[in-house]
């Protein structure tokens, strides 16, 4: 899930004796993202479940175990949903392109002021005007 992958791949790499919480921790980081409505209930809960799959039976772990855990983190995850900043543009990002530029490449901001023209009697070489 967006946002949510590292919380996933903890819960896979848990080891008895702490996978309970590691579990619980992951669910309540994505319920934050569900109360935000970044993430959906169900996708949230497949990902933490499909993760937790590779402890079913180690050491008396339980699918049942899982779900407890796994409700019980995005329920509590959901009541405090996550602040996600926008992300900021590009310093130039917000530069007005005038009507006359439109369809033109705009040079970047640090590519420095154009050549100048040239003039007097050679200009029509350098220009292309007469």
């Amino acid at each position: 899930p967006p946002g949510g992958g590292g919380a996933v791949a903890r819960v896979r790499a848990a080891l008895p004796g702490v996978r309970a919480h590691v579990l619980f921790t992951a669910a309540c980081r994505l319920g934050e993202l569900v109360g935000a409505g970044w993430l959906g209930d169900r996708a949230a809960a497949d990902a933490l479940l499909d993760a937790a799959a590779r402890h079913d039976g180690v050491e008396g772990w339980t699918r049942r175990e899982a779900l407890h855990h796994i409700a019980n983190g995005i329920a509590t995850g959901r009541r405090r949903p996550r602040v996600i900043p926008e992300r900021r543009a590009p310093a130039d990002a917000g530069r007005a392109v005038p009507p006359a530029d439109v369809g033109r490449a705009v040079p970047p901001a640090d590519a420095g002021p154009p050549p100048p023209r040239r003039t007097g009697p050679d200009s029509a070489r350098v220009t292309g005007s007469r």
